[in-house]
């Protein structure tokens, strides 16, 4: 063996006990980062964050050596979509942002089609005078509603399907011809279930909305809608090792909209366009997770959403012998923008590690929505509807919504 051979033999067999023997800022100096340290973990010992780095199984995925790149391939875990610990940290931050926004602003547009439906009433124009009195009067109603929100995988999220069901009891009143004020209160259920992993989350929240509308003319309106939700949250993570990781949060959403439109009437058809802008921020608290060795602390984190909606509503009425029968079409258009005054951050309880949650977008910025719908209205107080929406444009997305109510005067 020539000379130059020993000391390359000697080097390598004496290198990991030089390093130890070492003082500790030497070692931390002598120390590499990822990703050249992933293949060095005889030598290294590798912390949390550098197995998440480097894809260990349950921190990304598994490292196969000798493949591409640095010595080694990654390889997503076989319990998740996309692998560990990363893909169910966004597992738990985007559908949880979604379904809070989206809850409080289906309350809001609730709240719209609550109004179209007393616009519909007074328009109805029966010829009594007991009929022509009753608009004056309190009106009652109690409506129940179903939200679904489908997602498919990507970005490293996996896919997840959200469902929202919704029960509400409200009143409103028309203070004069060209006033009316009504309020509501109701409690929500959440589930979100995941297409590749066991993780889950479900929540019961309660809201009160409050709205108002003034019609300037006989044929045109503007309306304002406030809405304010409570919700408790347990959530189970599936951590990619046969874990399930348990938590419990608390989220609040604000939301506000303004909204202007007229009903032009032709025969017996009334087209209706609008305009609505929406803004909704949400809350949701910090948690930690109990259950396993990789459970983790979440921060709180804070959304804004906003919303700007043009449409047209066209109806035709259908005169019966116990009233009216209003079957309606929309088409809406809407542009959205989310912006994060307060992003989640994570740490590994087990030793304060700090990890990262990517935050991909959730939503497409424009999409569009087209519902079909019926209303019937009787001269005696009555009514009811019907409404079923979808959205089109959302890459990803499938988004159905439907309601059904109805009212009556006391």
């Amino acid at each position: 063996m020539n000379k130059t051979a020993l000391r390359r033999l000697c080097s390598l067999t004496l290198a990991p006990w030089v390093l130890a023997a070492a003082p500790q800022h030497v070692w931390a100096q002598a120390r590499p980062a990822a990703p050249a340290i992933c293949t060095m973990s005889a030598f290294f010992p590798l912390t949390p964050q550098e197995r998440y780095e480097c894809g260990y199984a349950g921190y990304g995925g598994a490292v196969v050596p000798g493949s591409s790149g640095y010595g080694g391939a990654v390889v997503p875990a076989a319990s998740t979509s996309a692998g560990g610990v990363a893909s169910s940290f966004n597992d738990i931050s985007v559908p949880l942002r979604a379904a809070t926004a989206l809850s409080v602003r289906s309350h809001m547009d609730e709240a719209q089609t609550r109004q179209q439906q007393q616009r519909r009433a007074a328009a109805a124009s029966f010829d009594s005078a007991d009929a022509r009195a009753r608009r004056q009067a309190l009106n009652v109603y109690t409506d129940a509603a179903n939200t679904g929100i489908d997602r498919d995988a990507a970005d490293n999220v996996s896919g997840f399907r959200v469902r929202l069901d919704t029960a509400t009891l409200g009143a409103d009143k028309r203070l004069s011809d060209a006033w009316v004020l009504g309020a509501a209160i109701g409690a929500t259920r959440t589930r979100i279930r995941f297409d590749s992993n066991a993780s889950r989350q479900d929540s019961h929240a309660q809201h009160l909305t409050a709205y108002s509308s003034w019609n300037p003319t006989a044929a045109s309106y503007v309306s304002a809608t406030a809405s304010y939700e409570r919700s408790n949250i347990d959530l189970r993570r599936d951590d990619g090792q046969s874990a399930l990781l348990n938590a419990h949060t608390r989220s609040q959403a604000r939301g506000f909209g303004l909204a202007a439109g007229t009903d032009l009437v032709a025969g017996a058809f009334t087209v209706s366009p609008y305009l609505r802008l929406d803004t909704v921020s949400t809350h949701i608290a910090g948690f930690d997770e109990t259950g396993g060795a990789t459970a983790t602390s979440i921060g709180g984190q804070s959304l804004r959403s906003n919303s700007a909606n043009v449409g047209v509503n066209l109806q035709r009425g259908f005169p019966q012998s116990w009233g009216s029968l209003l079957p309606y079409v929309r088409l809406e258009a809407t542009h959205r923008s989310d912006s994060s005054s307060s992003s989640a951050t994570a740490r590994l309880l087990a030793d304060n590690t700090s990890l990262l949650i990517p935050t991909a977008a959730d939503v497409s910025p424009s999409y569009g929505s087209l519902a079909l719908g019926v209303s019937a209205v009787t001269p005696y107080g009555y009514s009811a509807f019907f409404d079923v929406q979808s959205n089109f444009g959302q890459k990803g997305y499938r988004f159905q919504h439907v309601s059904a109510g109805i009212r009556f005067e006391l």
